[in-house]
């Protein structure tokens, strides 16, 4: 990661040398996390998972096997159609074992202090064994009015103000509250409603099909709604998404 004080110096010399108003079109914000147990498990939570608000978990839509994208979307989900809005999960090692074309890298400043980062000598040196580590990205795309900056201007402004990183922190964690977080609303209902609900939600039977032919797609909406919720309180791997990325 590049300090934030050469950051800003980047910031400058390009503001000079275009001499005018410079926008912003696209910015992505990522935070990366070890996991307790395999991040192959952990994409597969992600695309299993029951979403609200709309959204849903889409596989294999990336360049890679090892990556979820979750979004709104009635076709193809991927960064090549621009959408204002885009979260994707991925195996961070991975890419780096591909980009690297190795499973070992050098420790390139001070040793690590950091029990779950793996290391190893080889001939002498200090490295780094990916093969060994679980590391988790969660990566959001913005672009347009989810933007929290439109202009290089505004940045310079923010990280010289000293608000930079709270906002971009605010940020991540605000559209991960409203999307991939989001808890669904508790459900009321009565009489039928109140039965359907009742005998279905402790099943892992999808009722859809059962509910639908009998007229009863309302009543379904309320089901789905109350087996999310049931959903999301029993799963462990996806509290521990949640409590490390937010």
């Amino acid at each position: 990661m590049v300090p934030l004080n050469e950051f800003l110096k980047f910031l400058k010399e390009l503001n000079e040398v275009a001499g005018c108003k410079i926008d912003v079109y696209e910015m992505h914000l990522a935070k990366d996390i070890t996991t307790e147990d395999s991040v192959i498990n952990y994409l597969d939570t992600i695309l299993n998972h029951e979403y609200t608000n709309g959204y849903k978990a889409f596989p294999n839509e990336a360049d890679s096997s090892n990556t979820v994208y979750v979004g709104k979307s009635t076709g193809k989900l991927d960064s090549k159609r621009n959408p204002k809005l885009l979260i994707k999960f991925y195996d961070k090692v991975t890419e780096m074992i591909n980009h690297n074309n190795a499973n070992r890298v050098p420790i390139i400043k001070e040793p690590l202090n950091n029990e779950n980062i793996p290391t190893d000598k080889v001939n002498g040196k200090d490295v780094i064994l990916l093969y060994k580590m679980n590391l988790l990205r969660a990566e959001i795309e913005l672009r347009k009015d989810n933007l929290p900056y439109t202009t290089i201007q505004q940045m310079i402004k923010a990280i010289e103000s000293d608000n930079f990183q709270d906002t971009l922190e605010k940020t991540y964690s605000t559209i991960m509250l409203n999307t991939v977080f989001a808890q669904p609303k508790e459900v009321s209902c009565k009489n039928l409603k109140e039965l359907a609900i009742t005998l279905s939600r402790n099943s892992k039977i999808d009722y859809e099909l059962l509910f639908y032919n009998h007229g009863m797609d309302r009543e379904y909406r309320y089901y789905r709604g109350a087996k999310e919720i049931k959903n999301r309180k029993d799963d462990f791997i996806f509290d521990e998404l949640k409590s490390k990325l937010l």
